[in-house]
């Protein structure tokens, strides 16, 4: 984790990935114990199929997953596919 002017926050750092369909991007979430999805940032790719993104990091408590899907560019409030990449926080 990294302290960034006070707040925690994750980086999650992606290597690898095919580019997604135009007008489409990959989509960070993060999912509580029993909650539902919660909307992160977009991931940020290059070419290379490499790329990132910061989730605020503040309150995940154990068992938070932290999940990967295609949505639309701009972002979705709810995820529209199925995560292709999770990650559960100890």
């Amino acid at each position: 984790m990294v302290t960034m002017g006070g707040a925690q926050r994750m980086h999650v750092a992606l290597n690898g990935l095919a580019m997604p369909p135009r007008g489409m991007g990959y989509q960070a979430w993060l999912i509580m114990p029993g909650g539902k999805p919660v909307p992160e940032p977009m991931v940020h790719m290059n070419a290379g199929g490499s790329g990132g993104v910061d989730i605020e990091a503040e309150s995940m408590p154990p068992g938070t997953v932290v999940a990967l899907t295609v949505e639309p560019s701009a972002g979705s409030q709810a995820p529209t596919s199925k995560p292709f990449m999770a990650a559960t926080i100890d």
